[in-house]
């Protein structure tokens, strides 16, 4: 961080800095705690006066790594920086090491550390993927021994698995009573569910008579 130091003398007078410098203020950007002494000389006449630039360390601050969640989860985030700093996010002013957040886009979250009236920033990106929507075959009726063709289409990409153990989004089935199957559809780790009715009618008692 650089600083100016001015100094002040009688109408007239020449100065001359620790630092070589001969003008009345001066620019430094010291690295460590430094004193700087000035002479000013006026007729001959010569006094000196000294000032010390004290140097605190700026805090080492972590925003954590990027996170991926679903949309509708909720993420904890937690930073870590130099001992006995104090921390200010860019969400809410929340001021906690650790925060609770639920983006449903994409987001980056900015944490600042601040120790001894120094600061120093990092940020986190949560990154959000969407559940992945489904499309169903509708709930139908088949008559006993038939069979019939299931279909779940999902994101391109999606994988697929139904309760009785497929893992095709196209199943053919023929049950015996009525039966509900569900479905699974997978994408980038996010997961929704689908279910269709299959109802089941009996073949009907018939008596041709007796020959």
């Amino acid at each position: 961080e650089n600083i100016l130091l001015t100094a002040t003398s009688e109408p007239g007078a020449d100065y001359k800095w620790s630092t070589g410098s001969t003008s009345q203020s001066i620019s430094i950007t010291p690295n460590a705690t430094t004193p700087y002494q000035v002479t000013a000389t006026l007729n001959g006449c010569s006094n000196s006066d000294e000032v010390i630039v004290t140097v605190k360390p700026i805090p080492t601050v972590e925003a954590g790594d990027n996170q991926t969640i679903c949309r509708g989860d909720t993420v904890n985030i937690t930073a870590t920086a130099t001992g006995g700093s104090s921390y200010l996010w860019s969400n809410a002013a929340e001021i906690t090491q650790s925060i609770t957040v639920f983006p449903i886009i994409n987001t980056s979250y900015i944490v600042t550390a601040t120790l001894n009236g120094c600061s120093a920033s990092d940020n986190m990106i949560v990154f959000v993927n969407n559940i992945p929507t489904i499309t169903i075959s509708d709930d139908d009726t088949i008559c006993l021994g038939q069979t019939i063709n299931l279909v779940a289409v999902g994101p391109a990409g999606s994988s697929y698995a139904w309760s009785h153990g497929a893992l095709t989004n196209s199943i053919t089935v023929s049950p015996t009573q009525n039966t509900t199957y569900v479905v699974t559809v997978t994408k980038n780790n996010c997961t929704n569910t689908e279910s269709v009715i299959v109802l089941v009618n009996p073949a009907p008692f018939v008596n041709a008579g007796i020959d």
